[in-house]
C-alpha cells in the first residue's frame, strides 16, 4: 500500500533527522539505511509481514522503544515527529492473530480508551507534551475518517 509506504518513509526521515543532529551523522548515510529497510520490508521473499513487524505492541509502545522512544528522541532533538505521532494511536488497535501482546493491548484500549492506554503502555502522563500530541492525532484521524 503506497500510503503506508509513504508514512513509513516519512517516519524514518523524522528519526534520521534526529539521529543526524544528535550524533552528527550525515543524512546521506541514514537515508541509505532507511531506503534499505523499506526495500527489505517490501521484499516478499523475506516474509517480513505486517503482522510480524507490528507484533508485540506491548513492548514496542514502551516509553523507550520503537514508537514512543523514536517520537521522544525526535522531540528531544527539536524534530517534529508528526508522522510517528499520527500513526501512534493506530498501534493500540493493531490486532495480530496468535499474538497475546496485541490481544492484551487491543482489549485494554477498547475497554479503557486511548488516554488510559497511553498511560499504561507508553508510560506517559497527561503533563507530557507527547501525550497531548497523541490524543490530538487520534482526534484528527477520527475526524478525517468521517
Amino acid at each position: 500500500d503506497q500510503e503506508i509506504r509513504n508514512k513509513v518513509e516519512r517516519a524514518l526521515e523524522e528519526t534520521a533527522s534526529a539521529l543526524s543532529l544528535n550524533y552528527n551523522v550525515e543524512m546521506r548515510e541514514l537515508n541509505e539505511h532507511a531506503e534499505d529497510l523499506v526495500r527489505r520490508y517490501g521484499n516478499k521473499l523475506l516474509a517480513d509481514t505486517v503482522a510480524r513487524v507490528g507484533a508485540d505492541p506491548k513492548r514496542k509502545l514502551g516509553k523507550n522503544d520503537r514508537l514512543i522512544g523514536a517520537a521522544r528522541f525526535c522531540l528531544d532533538n527539536s524534530i517534529n515527529p508528526s508522522t510517528i505521532i499520527d500513526v501512534l494511536p493506530l498501534a493500540f488497535s493493531f490486532d495480530v492473530e496468535n499474538d497475546p501482546s496485541s490481544k492484551e493491548v487491543c482489549s485494554y484500549y477498547k475497554e479503557h480508551g486511548l488516554a488510559e492506554s497511553i498511560k499504561k503502555y507508553c508510560q506517559l502522563n497527561e503533563t507530557e507534551p507527547l501525550f497531548g500530541k497523541i490524543i490530538a492525532a487520534d482526534k484528527k484521524n477520527r475526524k478525517e475518517q468521517k
